[in-house]
């Protein structure tokens, strides 16, 4: 499977997760009525972690471009790996980081990180080209 359909499938199926984790919210804390603050900001704070994710799948599912050379396909594979990594520490820090409350947030670090990570991987396996936004000029 291309990078290209990967990255759109689990931008998909991410974004499912994103209406599920909604859901999950609005079923179990309707309207956030009587949560601490704190645990409300923890909770929608994931929840947008995971939209965040599944937009950048869904990006590079509708616009990357496969890379010519090994080196730029060796970084487009790592930053996949990291986003994908990134797609599953985020989802999982929604349900164990909400509860838990607790001060260092492993998870969503990681997370965060390898989504940053993995992004700057796929901007460096750009062509130049691309990066430019353009054509090169004659």
């Amino acid at each position: 499977m291309n990078l290209k359909r990967f990255h759109l499938i689990l931008g998909l199926a991410t974004l499912l997760t994103f209406i599920g984790t909604g859901m999950f919210m609005r079923i179990t804390h309707p309207g956030m009525a009587g949560v601490d603050p704190a645990q409300r900001i923890f909770f929608r704070s994931r929840h947008i972690y995971i939209l965040a994710i599944a937009s950048v799948h869904l990006m590079l599912g509708a616009y990357s471009t496969g890379a010519q050379s090994t080196f730029r396909k060796t970084l487009q594979r790592i930053g996949s790996l990291l986003l994908t990594l990134s797609s599953v520490l985020l989802i999982a820090a929604f349900f164990r980081e909400n509860a838990a409350l607790v001060p260092n947030l492993p998870l969503s670090v990681h997370g965060l990180f390898s989504l940053l990570g993995g992004t700057l991987l796929h901007l460096l396996a750009a062509p130049r080209e691309q990066k430019l936004g353009g054509e090169r000029a004659s």
